[in-house]
């Protein structure tokens, strides 16, 4: 008996331990449900990319904003409008009331306070502390990509995919390299390549001053900054250019000067002789040799720039080269008449005179410049030229003698080096240390002149030299 009350009661004992674990499992299923009820409410619904629209009583504006959780209290990213834009700097969402808020700072300190529904986000934005207000409705368009977490039991397709989106990553977009949102000031498609296209951007508005410009090799799909050795004193970029003739020659116009680079945007070099002035636009002539430069508030300037599309590393890199002059148009001066009072607005013509370049790629013992004409007979010689490493420019006045600045016309009066070269086709020579290289070019007649009129400064020299004589004389 006391065997199978020991037996009975031992049995009891097993059946009450199994019914304690069954009740510990029930107990223990809640608790599970809860945490995947909490990641659940974990899920990212705030980053990624949305759009929409801001309204007020005057109307609405395009909106996107483009947010980064990394927890409930830490969510960054940008903003952007039609008229400004701003990176937003701190926010918070609370995932029980739906409640979002996320302040911008760049020209307003721009407050967005909403709510998020599903991938609608909807509320109310108020302009420096609240000075104003305007109602927006967003639209998450593009969630943020997360890439999957790494784990030592993932299968092998797994781990082919990460491949696949790493390499399929060949370079950078225009959002890796921009420090974010900014207005596009110009978009170029080269007249060269039909991938290349240049971009500038004018960060003003959101107190970036900086030069920001890229160019694309490949239809836009990955860009890469040009800005090479171009300073932050350039200020904004308003304008990027490519010439007609030289694909390697860009012209750059910014807040203060414009810019010139002779390779693609490796280096920079400021074009003088320019104001210091804001350049909006370059307008290139298409037969001439020149460009029309646009500023903002000082009119137009013109330039030659035929010497400088010849330029390239090599040319400067080499012992000498002697840059092929733009043809000159000898312009007919009229003769000033009447009185035009104090508010006489006038510009300034163009001298009467070309520029002639040529390089030096080490220092020479000796520099030797003239004109010849067709006949071979020197017209001009000049003197006292420069033999340093580097560019030169002679200013060439289109008559003949010495280019020397002592030099007196005829009768000794000064202004009138010698007469005026005529029409036609003229030889350049440059001697160096016993190399020469020639290139020619034309001088031609005005072409809104008649076929026979004498230009009036041959008739000046004539007068100045002859006028003052009497009858007999």
């Amino acid at each position: 008996e006391k065997k199978a009350a020991a037996e009975k009661k031992a049995e009891a004992d097993k059946k009450a331990e199994a019914e304690k674990k069954a009740e510990a499992k029930k107990e223990d299923k809640p608790a599970d449900a809860g945490k995947s009820d909490d990641k659940k409410s974990d899920e990212d619904v705030i980053s990624g990319k949305w759009t929409g629209v801001m309204t007020s009583s005057r109307g609405e504006q395009d909106l996107t904003v483009e947010l980064k959780r990394k927890s409930n209290k830490e969510i960054t990213g940008s903003y952007s409008t039609e008229r400004f834009d701003g990176e937003i700097s701190e926010g918070t969402y609370n995932p029980e009331t739906k409640e979002l808020s996320v302040l911008a700072e760049g020209r307003f300190t721009l407050e967005f306070v909403g709510k998020v529904e599903g991938k609608s986000f909807e509320g109310e934005a108020e302009f420096n502390g609240g000075t104003f207000t305007m109602d927006f409705e967003l639209e998450r368009t593009a969630p943020a990509t997360v890439e999957p977490a790494s784990d030592t039991a993932s299968s092998e397709s797994t781990g082919e995919a990460k491949k696949e989106t790493k390499d399929s990553k060949k370079g950078e977009t225009l959002a890796d390299l921009m420090p974010g949102p900014r207005w596009v000031s110009s978009l170029s498609a080269s007249k060269f390549d039909a991938g290349r296209c240049y971009a500038s951007f004018d960060g003003h508005r959101s107190n970036d001053d900086e030069p920001h410009l890229y160019v694309t090799e490949d239809y836009g799909k990955t860009w890469k900054s040009i800005r090479g050795n171009l300073p932050s004193s350039a200020g904004s970029v308003r304008c990027l250019r490519e010439d007609l003739v030289n694909e390697n020659l860009l012209l750059l116009g910014c807040e203060f000067g414009a810019w010139a680079s002779i390779d693609r945007g490796e280096t920079w070099t400021r074009l003088g002789g320019l104001p210091t002035v804001a350049v909006h636009e370059f307008a290139f002539h298409p037969t001439s040799g020149e460009v029309v430069v646009g500023t903002h508030g000082r009119s137009i300037w013109i330039a030659d720039i035929s010497g400088l599309r010849q330029f390239s590393k090599e040319n400067v890199a080499a012992d000498a080269v002697l840059y092929k002059p733009n043809n000159v148009i000898r312009w007919r001066r009229g003769m000033e008449r009447g009185n035009h009072g104090t508010r006489y607005f006038t510009g300034e013509n163009r001298p009467d005179s070309t520029k002639l370049h040529y390089s030096l790629g080490k220092s020479a013992r000796s520099v030797e410049l003239m004109i010849t004409d067709v006949k071979g007979d020197v017209v001009r010689e000049f003197d006292e030229l420069d033999t340093g490493k580097g560019l030169h420019t002679v200013d060439w006045d289109l008559r003949r003698g010495s280019n020397s600045s002592s030099s007196r016309g005829r009768g000794g009066r000064r202004g009138f080096g010698g007469p005026t070269l005529p029409a036609g086709t003229y030889l350049l020579t440059l001697k160096v240390d016993g190399q020469t290289f020639k290139q020619t070019f034309d001088v031609l007649s005005d072409p809104t002149a008649a076929p026979d009129a004498v230009p009036a400064d041959e008739v000046l020299e004539f007068w100045l030299e002859y006028g003052e004589r009497g009858e007999d004389d």
